[in-house]
Parts: C-alpha cells; structure tokens; sequence
C-alpha cells in the first residue's frame, strides 16, 4: 500500500478496489443534485440552433 510514496518505475502495478460503497450522506446528496440542476441548460428548438449543445457540427 502507498500513501504518499511515488513510483519511479515499475514493471507491473497492481491496482486492488477494495470496497466500492456510497459514502455520502442524503444532505451531501441534496446538494449535489442541486448543484447539477444548475448546470443543465433547458432544452428548446431555438437553443439547439444557436447555443447550446454542439448543433451540427461538433468541432472538439
């Protein structure tokens, strides 16, 4: 197990998930889907047109 140690090199590197597990609280929740609500852009045909999302072309 590393901490805070730096690899330099190595010829193979194990990499172990021990536990995958929801470890935020419901508040934690409510603040996160509030804080995604924000970044949403409503959806409408005169928006697809000039602003958001990539239109017709996706040039990125």
């Amino acid at each position: 197990y590393l901490s805070s140690e730096v690899v330099e090199k190595a010829d193979v590197i194990k990499i172990q998930f021990l536990e995958n597990k929801n470890n935020f609280s419901e508040e934690d929740w409510k603040e996160l889907t509030k804080l995604s609500e924000n970044t949403f852009v409503e959806e409408t045909d005169e928006l697809k047109q000039k602003t958001a999302g990539a239109g017709l072309t996706d040039n990125d």
